[in-house]
């Protein structure tokens, strides 16, 4: 097996590192996350509610900002892939 890999803790110590910013669009129930790393934008997420009744901006913070998580989480992984192949100078498959 190759040694060439990446590294779990590598990925969890830049997910420990982001920063999360919220918007709620004007006149809407819907709630934006972007998570940030060294003020650059890595993943987002979004969430909204079908009645307005039950808008709730915590929960519209708490379940947009899950899904910008795990779109942070996988650019992550993807960038430190595409990096180590990079930096090894492993040929991409075309």
């Amino acid at each position: 097996m190759s040694d060439k890999r990446l590294d779990f803790k590598n990925v969890e110590n830049i997910v420990s590192k982001l920063v999360f910013k919220f918007n709620v669009l004007e006149g809407t129930t819907t709630t934006v996350c972007h998570a940030f790393y060294k003020n650059f934008s890595i993943g987002y997420g979004i969430s909204a509610c079908v009645d307005p009744v039950n808008f709730s901006k915590e929960l519209g913070e708490t379940y947009a900002k899950e899904r910008a998580l795990a779109d942070a989480t996988s650019n992550i992984w993807q960038c430190e892939g595409y990096a180590l192949a990079f930096h090894n100078y492993v040929k991409p498959v075309v």
